[in-house]
């Protein structure tokens, strides 16, 4: 049983460190994209464009992708 407990909590662990941003890979150009923002709100910037690959499924964030993403949310 103790066997058991420790592979669910082995596992738990593994699923919550499992974070679909990780997985995402930034082209050059859309790191460099990235950077032009002004600090003060590249934070939300970054988050807003992460959020949107992530919700379609893709694995790259390209200077496609970043356009889509000024296009949804109006910038």
């Amino acid at each position: 049983m103790a066997a058991v407990s420790s592979s669910l909590a082995q596992a738990k662990e593994e699923l919550k460190s499992t974070d679909p941003e990780d997985n995402l890979i930034w082209t050059e150009e859309a790191e460099q994209r990235i950077k032009k923002v002004p600090f003060f709100v590249r934070g939300m910037a970054k988050k807003t464009v992460i959020s949107y690959p992530v919700e379609k499924g893709a694995t790259t964030i390209d200077a496609k992708l970043m356009d889509e993403v000024r296009e949804k949310v109006g910038m």
